[in-house]
This record gives C-alpha cells, structure tokens and sequence, in this order.
C-alpha cells in the first residue's frame, strides 16, 4: 500500500468545490448535508452496487469540501490513469499479497493530522443482502477515529452525508446506530457475519492483554 503516492488534501479550493456542487445540480442531482468539524474521520459510502457509486460520492465529497483518501485495486493504477486516481486520493492496494491491510490504514490515519478515509463496507457491488464486511469497523476502532455516514441514493436522486457516529466499541449497539441512519433513510438494513463479530470479539480480549498487534488480516476489509 502505497499512501505517500496518493494525493492527501485537508481542503479543496473554493473553485473546485462549486464546479461539483454544479455538476451536481446540473445532472439533477440534490446534495445534502455539510462536512462536520473533525480533523479524522471514516466515510462509510453506501449502497455500494454500481460503478458511478466513486464518481458520485467524489462529487459529493468535493463539494462538501472532505478531500478522501479511497483505496482501489492495483490493477487499475496503470500509466496517465493511475497518475489520475492517485491525484484524486486513490491509494493502490494488492490484494493478493498477505499484509495486514487493517494495521497499515490505521497506521496510516494515526501518523496524520487530518485525514478523510473513504470505504465502501459492502465491499462488492454483488448483492449481498446488506451484508458488510468489518473491515471499516476495526480501522475506525484502531484508529479511533468516529463515522461519517454518506450516501447514494439514485431513485431521488440525492447524495450526501448524515451524522457522525463516534464508535463506543460495542459491534451491536454501534450497528444499531448506523442502521438508524440508513433504514428509514435508504431502506438499508446493515448486518454483519456471526464470523466476523467474533473476530472482533476474540481481538477486543487480546488488545486488553497487549497494546499492539490487534487488528485484523487484510482479507476482513
């Protein structure tokens, strides 16, 4: 993961921001919703089931003024369109190599003073009941970092965040906060795996009896 390659902003310039807001409203698209003061925080951006979801989400974030940091695969970082994405924020991730990708974003996070991260929990763009990986959960715990909730919604044609969640280190309750965003507003129902949630649960024992090396493989995100 190559990070100092990608280009890390704390703000966009007033130009840039109202050229999106007026790509936005010139597509027909309503933007909501502002960026909150906090120097760190995790976008969670969902639904997550098409392509234009990063298109309409970097949109959405530059006319917010939050300047985000996403990861993609490496395989798309390749001559004067690699150069691109990295100008956008996008940071290469091999996924076929065994790193803890977990421990390096969080990492990451810790050693900036300000820095946005966005990440899609569904993971695929496949429909799979609203199922999200945890992944996102464990780097916004490690980092301590809150959530800002976003999201695409194409039917009304609206995109934007919500709140921020500040993460209280219980799976279920902070679930539960999420799915108060999202249900009546997307009808999303966010769930995770039993797996999963004992993954967290087995890593929450051990950060109790070591301070460092708690956080999962790169195959959870």
């Amino acid at each position: 993961m190559q990070a100092s390659r990608a280009k890390i902003r704390t703000h966009y310039p007033p130009w840039l921001r109202a050229f999106a807001g007026g790509i936005l409203r010139l597509l027909g698209w309503k933007l909501e919703g502002k960026r909150p003061d906090a120097a760190k925080f995790l976008v969670i951006a969902a639904p997550h089931s098409t392509n234009w979801d990063l298109p309409a989400m970097l949109l959405c974030s530059t006319a917010l003024d939050i300047p985000c940091v996403f990861m993609m695969k490496d395989t798309v970082f390749w001559g004067p369109l690699g150069a691109l994405w990295r100008w956008l924020g996008g940071v290469a991730v091999n996924r076929r190599a065994s790193s803890n990708m977990v421990s390096q974003v969080v990492d990451i996070v810790k050693e900036r003073e300000s820095i946005f991260l966005l990440i899609a929990p569904e993971g695929t763009r496949k429909h799979v009941d609203n199922v999200w990986k945890l992944g996102f959960y464990w780097i916004a715990t490690g980092a301590e970092i809150p959530l800002l909730l976003s999201f695409v919604d194409y039917k009304h044609k609206r995109v934007g965040v919500g709140p921020l969640v500040h993460l209280t280190g219980g799976l279920e309750a902070d679930f539960a906060q999420i799915r108060s965003f999202y249900e009546p507003k997307m009808g999303i129902v966010p769930s995770f795996r039993e797996r999963d949630a004992e993954r967290h649960r087995q890593l929450s024992v051990q950060s109790q009896e070591r301070q460092n090396g708690n956080t999962p493989n790169e195959d959870e995100t």
